[in-house]
């Protein structure tokens, strides 16, 4: 009897734990299959509460990026995710390995070496205030 307590704890424990619990895909989405470079995904003036990014995943034929850019100007930009295609022209993919938050302010962009055979998908959450 003794045996299964700690093995009944541990799964009581690991059944309510926040990192184990089911994470929302994201109320609205983005989808563009030849976005072009210097594209604004979520512009600043939309982000005034806050951005949940849920899901991103790029497909590129040449170099990409997606980019956190801070409100004010001659700020840098934050760099989240990049794109490279294979040398052999094979299209390249990359997705988002986390949901990230990014601040009231911040605007989300696009940007390429080629506007041809890119596409960006996405699922966002904006926090609707207080």
């Amino acid at each position: 009897m003794f045996k299964t307590i700690p093995c009944m704890l541990l799964l009581l424990i690991a059944s309510v734990s926040p990192s184990l619990a089911d994470e929302a895909i994201g109320g609205s989405y983005f989808t563009n299959s030849s976005v072009s470079s210097g594209y604004t995904i979520i512009s600043s003036a939309t982000n005034v509460n806050g951005l949940h990014v849920r899901t991103i995943m790029v497909a590129c034929s040449t170099g990409s990026s997606i980019a956190a850019v801070p409100p004010g100007t001659g700020v840098t930009s934050r760099l989240i995710l990049i794109c490279n295609a294979e040398s052999s022209g094979l299209q390249g993919n990359v997705m988002l390995p986390n949901p990230i938050f990014l601040p009231a302010g911040y605007a989300l962009v696009f940007a390429a070496n080629s506007s041809s055979q890119n596409e960006v998908y996405m699922t966002y959450d904006l926090d609707g205030g207080p």
